[in-house]
């Protein structure tokens, strides 16, 4: 609303005919420019706000991802997760259904491979290693 009424001044300004009408234009684009760095400021305060309402709840329920998450994305350049994924063909998938198949494609051709023809032949160890499987004392960690 408030950007429209800064566009109709400036309409305004192109289609005054005398100084004193561009003037009084003038006056009025820098009236709504104000009014729209004013609320642009107010609709960002509240968006962070949002976020940190968000936070805070998080923090409070212990969902601490969603804390680490928020506030990456508050103090960070921030990008979600969601990338393109191209088709075999090259074409891009656009549905989250489509890419998480050519997801489990990727990895099951990746993962599932026949075994090697010639394994290694791995001897056992001559002598067993002494490792200790008890968790560490209190006195060890400080």
């Amino acid at each position: 609303m408030r950007i429209e009424d800064r566009t109709q001044a400036k309409a305004s300004l192109n289609t005054g005919k005398t100084r004193v009408t561009k003037a009084l234009a003038l006056q009025r684009i820098a009236e709504k420019d104000k009014a729209v760095t004013r609320s642009l400021r107010e609709d960002k305060r509240k968006y962070l706000d949002g976020f940190a309402q968000d936070a805070e709840y998080a923090a409070l329920s212990g969902n601490l991802r969603e804390v680490y998450s928020t506030t990456k994305r508050l103090s960070v350049k921030f990008q979600l997760g969601d990338k393109p994924v191209r088709a075999r063909d090259g074409k891009l998938l656009t549905s989250r259904e489509e890419q998480k198949n050519r997801w489990k494609d990727q990895f099951a051709e990746l993962l599932n491979h026949p075994p090697p023809d010639n394994p290694p032949n791995i001897e056992p160890a001559k002598v067993d290693l002494e490792i200790d499987l008890e968790p560490p004392s209190t006195r060890s960690v400080s």
